[in-house]
């Protein structure tokens, strides 16, 4: 069975959605108004010391546009950057996404923000 380090794999995971922010052309405090993140928590999880876990692993999944399946391959080096948002996500007839997601979507597509 392979040895895991769950320090590297908390920093590689980090390390992921700082990307991922930042590919979006998103600021911690646009995330952080959209997910009810803590300031520190966030600063935490990019650094790589804090394991993002339930419900904020989500939540930035959702900010993010990705799967967490993707999220995950995109952070254990299977995929490469950029990651494309998987549209379907967030389509209520496929995955009941509550009013609030929805419409968080919807501005961001009317504005155009990636």
């Amino acid at each position: 069975m392979k040895d895991y380090n769950l320090e590297k794999e908390t920093e590689l995971l980090g390390k992921a959605l700082r990307k991922l922010r930042e590919g979006r052309g998103l600021t911690q405090e646009e995330v952080l108004k959209a997910t009810g993140i803590s300031r520190s928590t966030m600063v935490e999880i990019e650094a790589g010391k804090r394991l993002a876990r339930g419900i904020n692993l989500l939540l930035l999944c959702i900010v993010y546009e990705v799967m967490p399946q993707q999220l995950m391959e995109l952070a254990f080096k299977r995929w490469s950057y950029p990651v494309k948002p998987i549209e379907a996500f967030y389509r209520k007839h496929e995955y009941g996404a509550s009013a609030k997601e929805r419409a968080h979507v919807e501005r961001r597509r009317k504005t155009g923000k990636k």
